[in-house]
């Protein structure tokens, strides 16, 4: 199993941000805008060289979709007719090349598998490790991507 404890950083030794904590602040800055009750996530696909942004995406209705207020609201866990913010970037990445994806929570086990299909995703940097369901990681470790705990630092 693949370590997922690893901690990039989020400075530079000159104070500047890296650009694993600049996309991850991106990603953060997408989940605001879901309209989910429940959670806002946010994420961002990247080359894997870090240089240019492919992807983004945010939990929330389908295109077309009623996207005002959350349709998880009274139903069981995992009922929740919203698109995961993994989804939506995947889906609207046409880039083909390596590729490392940036998300606010580690992706449960359907997204990891739609992470897996998508192909030349090399890395997924998480934020917060809350995440009820701990099979998506798993599930990308066993496929060989490198899952990497990436929390904001603490004040």
């Amino acid at each position: 199993m693949m370590n997922t404890s690893k901690q990039a950083a989020w400075t530079r030794p000159d104070g500047r941000p890296t650009p694993e904590a600049t996309y991850m602040r991106l990603a953060f800055m997408w989940a605001e805008h879901s309209t989910c009750s429940r959670a806002q996530v946010g994420a961002v696909v990247t080359t894997d060289d870090l240089r240019r942004t492919v992807g983004h995406g945010y939990n929330g209705g389908g295109v077309g979709m009623n996207d005002n207020g959350c349709a998880h609201e009274g139903k069981v866990p995992g009922a929740c007719e919203h698109l995961h913010a993994e989804e939506n970037a995947l889906l609207f990445c046409n880039y083909e090349g390596p590729k490392v994806l940036f998300v606010t929570i580690e992706p449960c086990l359907m997204c990891a598998k739609r992470i897996v299909n998508k192909g030349g995703i090399r890395k997924v940097y998480y934020g917060e490790d809350a995440y009820r369901d701990k099979r998506g990681i798993a599930y990308l470790e066993r496929a060989g991507i490198e899952a990497i705990h990436f929390a904001p630092p603490t004040p």
